[in-house]
């Protein structure tokens, strides 16, 4: 070998130990950002035996990496509904709280025990009055934890329409970034911001993706919408099912959406607050109905309206004349002390006039209860009907319906907080697999690095001899 076939494999050594050293610097310094993967830049041997590099790659598991997505995705799905839930349970409250909807029926009765007791004296009427008005405020205030739950679920789902249409347009982005490199560029950076992008939109949405030839990344929903593709899509909040998809000089289509934190939030405001709503309104018009059939018509729709029926539209709501569901519709929120009772307490005493329950009956005898028994054994009744299609029992007591209602609503929100601990122990073991493989390893970075050190010495030493052997040439032949 001629000392300049050793510079030439020496200067070679040199070009390629140093771009290696300097993707295991790059390596090391971004070990701790997110979503950032080992680079990996092989050395391979070329014609006379020239060190040549290859591409720089990252060793990803697609196959993985689809795994943490799809569960990202259900996590943030359960997530939601576990925080908005938590917000309802907190109102709610436990079903044996002195301030629970269960409490303020038990308080009630109580003072009609009081009443019955002592129906002769006013104090007694104030109290169920009183205590009818603290009724009829705790269904108020569920009603409306409900309703602001609801504007917030809405919101967020704005937010996240907003956020999905951004990163939609940002892969697309990097995507014609990386189409446009040619040949051996490196282009795992901008991988690795597709990937984090592609993962922040799985856990909005869940989506599947594959990657094409020229190295584009294209994105469809999981019913098969192309989000990233030739085009890119744009959602919009709207539809049937909450969400439209459109892309250009396509009118806008409904998509389902079934994983995701839209998808948790969706379901929340389509299917869950709903129906917690509409329990609330079937207890409020069950109480309502009921006292109503005993001529007693201690509750209206907002203090000054009757909470009509269907048999006689004109009349209040009673057992034979079932309530209005249009009316029943939000009826939590308006439930209210009738004030004709307020206004005339004896009505509680001794009745009013059916059908229409407008005016008081004439006076029972002083110390006759016969009405106001009728209204205390409402409260021992176990037979009350409800509406068993708005998930209540189809009968039972006041106190014992109320109570399974909320206590159903805190094992819902329990059981999806026991679906999220799994998922959640599910995405760090895949989390841990995918470090292994893709992940930064400090201490092999810096051996592998001090192999490099050595061996960009000996290509120097390599240079420093040659150097001197020219010199002695260059004297000689002077």
């Amino acid at each position: 070998m001629t000392s300049t076939d050793a510079l030439t494999l020496a200067l070679a050594g040199i070009d390629v130990t140093k771009a290696r050293i300097d993707t295991l610097a790059r390596n090391i310094s971004n070990a701790q950002n997110p979503g950032y993967t080992e680079k990996t830049q092989a050395q391979t041997t070329g014609t006379l035996g020239v060190a040549e590099l290859s591409p720089v790659t990252r060793n990803v598991d697609a196959f993985l990496q689809n795994s943490l997505n799809s569960a990202t995705a259900n996590a943030n799905q359960l997530t939601v509904t576990v925080n908005l839930l938590s917000n309802i349970e907190s109102s709610f409250g436990a079903p044996n709280a002195d301030t629970s909807l269960s409490a303020s029926i038990s308080n009630l009765q109580n003072a009609f025990q009081d009443l019955s007791t002592n129906p002769e004296q006013s104090a007694g009427l104030t109290s169920v009055i009183n205590a009818a008005g603290t009724l009829a405020r705790t269904l108020n205030k569920l009603s409306q934890t409900v309703t602001d739950t609801n504007t917030d679920a809405q919101q967020q789902i704005q937010q996240d329409v907003t956020t999905i249409n951004t990163t939609l347009q940002s892969i697309a982005d990097i995507n014609q970034q990386i189409a446009q490199h040619t040949g051996n560029e490196d282009v795992t950076d901008e991988e690795d911001q597709r990937d984090q992008l592609v993962s922040t939109l799985s856990g909005l949405i869940g989506v599947t993706t594959f990657t094409k030839a020229d190295g584009e990344l294209a994105v469809y929903t999981t019913d098969g919408k192309p989000l990233v593709d030739a085009t890119v899509a744009t959602l919009a909040v709207g539809g049937t099912t909450g969400i439209t998809w459109s892309i250009p000089n396509q009118p806008p289509l409904p998509i389902a959406v079934s994983t995701g934190t839209l998808a948790g939030l969706l379901g929340l405001q389509n299917t869950t607050l709903p129906q917690i709503q509409s329990q609330l309104d079937d207890i409020a018009r069950a109480l309502t109905v009921e006292f109503n059939t005993v001529n007693v018509p201690l509750f209206s729709d907002g203090g000054t309206s009757a909470l009509n029926g269907t048999a006689f539209a004109a009349q209040p709501a009673t057992e034979t004349n079932p309530a209005n569901p249009a009316q029943v519709t939000g009826y939590a929120a308006r439930i209210a002390v009738n004030l004709a009772v307020v206004a005339t307490p004896s009505i509680l005493h001794d009745g009013a006039v059916p059908p229409n329950l407008t005016a008081a009956a004439p006076a029972l005898a002083p110390g006759d209860t016969t009405v106001i028994n009728n209204a205390l054994a409402l409260f021992n009744r176990t037979n009350i009907a409800f509406t068993a299609t708005t998930g209540l029992p189809a009968s039972g007591s006041f106190v014992q319906v109320t109570t399974q209602f909320v206590t159903a609503t805190s094992a819902l929100r329990a059981n999806t907080q026991s679906s999220l601990d799994s998922e959640n122990a599910l995405i760090q073991t895949i989390k841990n697999k995918i470090s292994t493989q893709s992940g930064v390893n400090i201490d092999n970075e810096v051996a592998q690095l001090q192999a490099l050190q050595n061996a960009y010495s000996a290509n120097a030493r390599v240079l420093t001899t040659s150097k001197a052997l020219f010199d002695i040439l260059f004297q000689s032949m002077a």
